[in-house]
C-alpha cells in the first residue's frame, strides 16, 4: 500500500477505553555486521509484521484523534479568548458608564453646593470645608467606581487566571470540568455577593450625601422665600422702611461678600484645574510618546511573529511530509524485509549453494555505499540547517537590540508626533486665547453691570421724585375738582328749586292766550284793512265828487286826521310794547333752555304778528297820501262845488262808517287797555324771573369758569403726564437698550462659559484619555510581556520542532535509505521469481484482519469512536436502524454522532483481490 493517505474526521471523542500499547520502535541497520544480523532482523520482520502493522495504523489513527482533539481545544481556547475580549469591552463600558454618572453626579454636587452658597452666605465657610473634604478624601474613604473598578478588575485577574487553568487542565476527564464548572460558578456568585455587600454602602453613602444636599437646598429657598415675603410685608409699612432698606442692604452686602468668597474659590479651582489639565497634559504627552514606542515595538513584534509562524507553517509542512513518507516507507518496509528473509534462509539451507557468498558480499558492499552516499547527503543537509538556524537566531537578536534600543529622535522626528505636537499647540493657544475673552468678558459685564445698577438707581430716584409731585398736583386738583363738583351740585339744587317755584307752564298757557287773542286781532285787523282798501276804491271813485264837496267837509276830514294820528300814536305804543315783550320773551327763553320749543313757537308768532303790523304799516303808509289829498281838497274845492250834493251824501254815509269806525276804536282800545294791563302784569313778572335768571346765570358763568379753569388744569396736568409718560417710555427704551446690553454680555458670558465647560470637558477628556493611556499602557505592558513570553515559548517551540525537524529528517534519510535498500533486495528477488508462502499467508490475515469481523465480506470503512472499534458501514447502520445500538466487538453503546467514517485506501487492496 504506497503513498495512500489516511484521513479521519471526527468530533470529540470521548476517552478510551482500553489504553493505547506502547509503540515498538522499527530498525534495520544498513551497515556493519554479517548475514546473522539481517537473518535476525528479517526473522524479526517476518514473525512479527502483523502485529507491528497493526499496532501501527492504530498508533497513526490515535495520533490523528489526538489532533483533532488537540484542534478541537485550540477552537474552544479562540472561543473562550472571544468571549473574554467581549466581557472586556463590557467592562470598559461599563466603566465608561460610572465614570461618566459618577463625573455627572459630582458636577451635580457641585452645583448644588454653589446654589447653596449663593442662597445661604452665612454657610459658605462650612461649605468650603466639605469640598476640600470632598477633594482630598481620607485613604479610608474610596469612592464607589474606584471599588467597582478594582473588584472588577480582580474578577478579571481572577477569569484570567481561571482561562489559564482551564487552559492547562484540558486534559482532565468531562467529570472533573464539570465539577470546576460548578465550583467557579459558586466563586462567582460569591464574588458577586461580596461586591455588593461592597458597593451598595458606597452608594447609600453617595446617595444620601446628595440627599442631604437637597434637603439643605429646598430648606435655603423656603427660607428665601418666607424672608421675600417678609420684606414685601415689612416694605408696606412706611414707617419701617428705612430700617427694612438698612437690613436688606447689610444682608446684600454679606451675600456680596459670600459671592466674593465664592468667586476666590472658584479661581482657586480653575488654578488647580489648569495646573492638573498642563501636568495632565505633560502626562498625556509622555504617554503617547510611550504608546508611539510601544505601537511600533508591537508592530515589529506583530512582523516577526507573522515571519515566525510562516516559518512554523513550513516546517510544519515539511514535518508532515516526512511524517507521510515515513508512514509510507514503514507501510512498504514489511514485503522486502519478508524477503531479505527468505534469502537468508534459502542461503542457510542445505538446498542453495556455495556460490551465492560472494553475491552477498557485493550485496553489502553496495550498501556500504549506498550508506555513505546517504551520510554524505545528511550531513551536507544538517551543515545547511545549521547555517539557516544560526541566521535565524542571528536577525531574532538584532530585532530584539532594535526593540530595545529604539531611539526618540524617530519617534520624535515622525509625522504622526508632529501633527499631535502642532495639535496640542493650537489647543493650548485656543485655550489661553478663550480664557483671555473670558476674562475681558467678565470685566466688561462687571462694569456694565455697575452702570446699569447706577442708572436704575438714578431712574428710580427721579422716577419717585416726579411721583411724588404728581402725587401732590392730583390730590390738590382732586380737592379742587371735587369742592367745584359741590358747588356745580349746590347750584343745579338751587336752579331747580328756582324752577320748581317758577310758574312756567302758567305762563307758557298764558303767552298761548296772548298769541292766540293776538292773531284774533291781527285777523280783525286784516278784515279791516280789507274793507279800508275797498272804501279806498270807492272813494277814488268819488273823487270828482268830493273835489266839489271837500271844502265843505275840510274840519271833518282834519277830525279824522287827528283821530288816525291817535290811532297811528296808540299803534306805536303798541308796537314799543311789543318789542319790549319781545326782548323780555328772548331774554326768558335764552334764561329757560327746558322751554325752547315753546318758545320758539312764541317767537313764530312774533314773527308772524311782527309781518303782520308791517303790512299794516304799509297800508297806513298808503293811507298817508290820501292825507295829501285831502289838503288839496280847498283847492278843488273851487272845482268840486258840482260834487258837493254827492259828497254830502257821501259824508252822512262816512259819518256812519266814522261812528262805526269809532265805537270798533273803542273796542280796540278796551282790548288794547286790557292787554297792556296783562302785559304789566306779565312784565312784572318777568322783571323778577329776570332777577332769578340773572342771579343764576351769574353763579352759572362762575361755575362754567372755575370749569373752563379746571379744564385748562387738567389739561396742563395731562400734558405734563404726557411728557412724563414720554420720559418714563424713553428711560424704558434706555432700560430695554441696558437689558439688550446686559443681554448680550449675558450670552457672551453664557458662550463663554460654555467654552470654559467645554474646555474643562476637554480637560477632562484629556485626563479620562491620559488614565486610558494609562491603562493601555498597562495594557500593552502586559501584552508586551505576554508577547516576549510567548515569542519565548514560539523560540523554544521552534528549536523544539527544528530539532524534530533534524531527527524527522534524519528518519526520512534514514527510511529512504532503507527503502532504496529493500527497493534493491525487491529487484532482486522479483529478478530471481522466487516468491515464498509466508507473504501469501500474511496477506490474508491482513486481508482478515481488514475485512469485517461480523459479515466477513466488506471492508472496514466506520469506525465507532467510543471504543474504537472499526467494522464496515452497512453492519453499523443496519445496528443503528434495528435499534441494536451496541458495538459488536465490546458491546459498549454508541450514538450517531460516534459513528464517523475513516479512509484507509481499499482502492488497492480490492483492485489486488480483483
Amino acid at each position: 500500500m504506497s503513498n495512500n493517505k489516511r484521513k479521519l474526521s471526527a468530533s470529540t471523542p470521548a476517552a478510551t477505553s482500553h489504553p493505547p500499547p506502547k509503540k515498538r520502535s522499527f530498525q534495520a541497520s544498513g551497515s556493519g555486521g554479517g548475514g546473522a544480523t539481517m537473518a535476525a532482523v528479517g526473522y524479526g520482520v517476518t514473525f512479527g509484521a502483523a502485529g507491528e502493522k497493526s499496532e501501527l495504523e492504530l498508533l497513526q489513527y490515535q495520533n490523528q484523534s489526538l489532533s483533532t482533539l488537540l484542534k478541537e481545544k485550540k477552537e474552544e481556547i479562540s472561543s473562550l479568548r472571544t468571549k473574554l475580549r467581549t466581557v472586556e469591552a463590557k467592562e470598559r463600558e461599563s466603566s465608561n458608564g460610572l465614570a461618566y454618572v459618577t463625573q455627572h453626579w459630582s458636577s451635580l454636587d457641585e452645583n448644588l453646593h454653589t446654589v447653596l452658597a449663593t442662597i445661604e452666605p452665612a454657610t459658605v465657610d462650612e461649605i468650603l470645608r466639605e469640598e476640600s473634604r470632598r477633594v482630598h478624601p481620607p485613604e479610608d474613604e474610596r469612592s464607589f467606581l474606584q471599588m467597582l473598578l478594582g473588584d472588577e478588575g480582580d474578577l478579571m485577574n481572577e477569569e484570567e487566571r481561571k482561562d489559564i487553568k482551564k487552559e492547562k487542565e484540558l486534559g482532565n476527564e468531562d467529570e472533573q470540568e464539570l465539577d470546576e464548572e460548578e465550583a467557579e460558578a459558586r466563586d462567582e456568585e460569591y464574588q458577586k455577593l461580596l461586591l455588593k455587600q461592597r458597593i451598595d454602602p458606597a452608594l447609600e453613602r453617595r446617595s444620601s450625601f446628595t440627599k442631604q444636599i437637597l434637603i439643605r437646598v429646598c430648606d435655603a429657598l423656603q427660607k428665601q422665600k418666607r424672608r421675600s415675603d417678609d420684606l414685601a410685608r415689612r416694605l408696606q409699612d412706611a414707617a419701617s422702611l428705612e430700617r427694612v432698606m438698612v437690613e436688606e442692604s447689610n444682608g446684600l452686602r454679606e451675600q456680596v461678600a459670600g459671592l466674593d468668597k465664592l468667586v476666590a474659590k472658584l479661581q482657586h479651582k480653575n488654578m488647580e484645574l489648569s495646573r492638573g489639565y498642563s501636568s495632565a497634559k505633560t502626562g498625556w504627552v509622555q504617554a503617547e510618546q510611550k504608546i508611539r514606542v510601544l505601537t511600533m515595538d508591537i508592530e515589529d513584534f506583530k512582523a516577526d511573529l507573522s515571519t515566525c509562524h510562516n516559518r512554523i507553517e513550513r516546517l510544519n509542512k515539511a514535518l508532515q511530509e516526512a511524517q507521510t513518507k515515513a508512514a509510507t516507507a514503514a507501510a512498504n518496509a514489511p514485503a522486502p524485509a519478508a524477503a531479505a528473509s527468505t534469502s537468508s534462509s534459502s542461503s542457510s539451507s542445505p538446498s542453495l549453494g556455495s556460490h551465492e557468498a560472494p553475491e552477498e558480499v557485493q550485496k553489502i558492499r553496495e550498501e556500504l555505499a549506498d550508506a555513505r552516499t546517504v551520510e554524505e547527503n545528511r550531513l551536507k543537509e544538517i551543515q545547511k540547517l545549521r547555517q539557516d538556524r544560526a541566521e535565524l537566531k542571528n536577525e531574532l537578536n538584532e530585532l530584539n537590540d532594535k526593540l530595545l534600543n529604539l531611539p526618540e529622535h524617530v519617534v520624535r522626528t515622525s509625522p504622526a508626533f508632529r501633527m499631535l505636537e502642532t495639535h496640542l499647540q493650537m489647543a493650548v493657544m485656543d485655550y489661553e486665547s478663550q480664557r483671555g475673552l473670558c476674562s475681558q468678558l467678565q470685566r466688561s459685564v462687571a462694569t456694565l453691570e455697575q452702570e446699569r445698577r447706577e442708572e436704575k438707581d438714578r431712574a428710580q430716584k427721579n422716577e419717585q421724585a416726579r411721583r411724588q409731585e404728581l402725587e401732590k398736583e392730583i390730590k390738590e386738583k382732586d380737592a379742587a375738582l371735587a369742592r367745584i363738583r359741590g358747588e356745580r351740585d349746590n347750584l343745579i339744587y338751587r336752579l331747580e328749586q328756582k324752577k320748581a317755584s317758577l310758574p312756567s307752564q302758567q305762563l307758557i298757557n298764558e303767552f298761548k292766550m296772548t298769541i292766540a287773542t293776538l292773531q284774533d286781532q291781527s285777523a280783525k285787523l286784516r278784515k279791516e284793512l280789507e274793507k279800508l282798501r275797498e272804501q279806498k276804491d270807492k272813494e277814488r271813485g268819488r273823487e270828482p265828487e268830493r273835489a266839489h264837496t271837500s271844502e265843505p267837509r275840510a274840519p271833518e276830514v282834519a277830525e279824522l286826521q287827528e283821530k288816525v294820528k291817535v290811532l297811528q300814536r296808540g299803534m306805536d305804543d303798541f308796537k314799543r310794547k311789543h318789542d319790549d315783550a319781545q326782548r323780555e320773551l328772548r331774554s326768558i327763553t335764552e334764561s329757560l333752555p327746558r322751554e325752547q320749543r315753546e318758545l320758539h313757537e312764541i317767537r313764530r308768532n312774533e314773527r308772524k304778528l311782527a309781518d303782520e303790523n308791517t303790512y299794516l304799516k304799509s297800508r297806513l303808509a298808503k293811507y298817508e297820501p290820501k292825507n295829501k289829498l285831502e289838503k288839496d281838497y280847498p283847492r278843488l274845492l273851487s272845482k268840486a262845488d258840482q260834487s258837493i250834493r254827492e259828497l254830502q251824501k257821501s259824508l252822512d254815509a262816512t259819518k256812519a262808517e266814522n261812528a262805526a269806525y269809532l265805537s270798533e276804536m273803542e273796542v280796540i282800545s278796551k282790548e288794547f287797555e286790557s292787554t297792556m294791563e296783562q302785559n304789566t302784569r306779565l312784565l312784572h313778572e318777568l322783571s323778577d324771573k329776570d332777577e332769578t335768571t340773572t342771579k343764576l346765570m351769574s353763579d352759572r358763568i362762575k361755575s362754567e369758569q372755575l370749569q373752563n379753569q379746571l379744564r385748562e388744569e387738567t389739561k396742563q396736568l395731562q400734558f405734563q403726564i404726557k411728557l412724563a409718560g414720554e420720559r418714563y417710555e424713553q428711560q424704558k427704551e434706555l432700560l430695554k437698550r441696558e437689558e439688550t446690553k446686559a443681554k448680550m454680555i449675558e450670552e457672551q458670558m453664557i458662550k463663554a462659559n460654555e467654552q470654559i465647560s467645554s474646555f474643562t470637558n476637554l480637560i477632562e477628556a484629556h485626563k479620562r484619555a491620559a488614565r486610558d493611556a494609562a491603562q493601555q499602557l498597562v495594557e500593552f505592558k502586559a501584552k508586551l510581556d505576554q508577547a516576549t513570553a510567548a515569542l519565548a515559548e514560539y523560540k523554544k517551540k521552534l528549536d523544539e520542532q527544528s530539532s524534530a525537524l533534524e531527527r524527522g529528517e534524519d528518519k526520512i534519510s534514514r527510511l529512504m535509505e532503507e527503502r532504496n535498500t529493500l527497493k534493491r533486495k525487491v529487484e532482486r528477488l522479483s529478478a530471481r521469481g522466487s516468491v515464498d508462502t509466508l507473504l501469501e499467508e500474511e496477506v490474508s490475515t491482513l486481508r482478515k484482519m481488514l475485512r469485517c469481523p461480523v459479515c466477513n465480506d466488506n471492508m472496514k470503512d466506520t469506525v465507532i469512536t467510543r471504543c474504537f472499534h472499526v467494522f464496515c458501514n452497512p453492519c453499523v447502520k443496519s445496528r443503528l436502524q434495528l435499534r441494536n445500538r451496541k458495538c459488536p466487538g465490546c458491546a459498549k453503546p454508541f450514538g450517531e454522532n460516534d459513528v464517523h467514517s475513516i479512509y484507509l485506501g481499499f482502492d488497492d487492496v480490492k483492485d489486488e483481490e480483483d
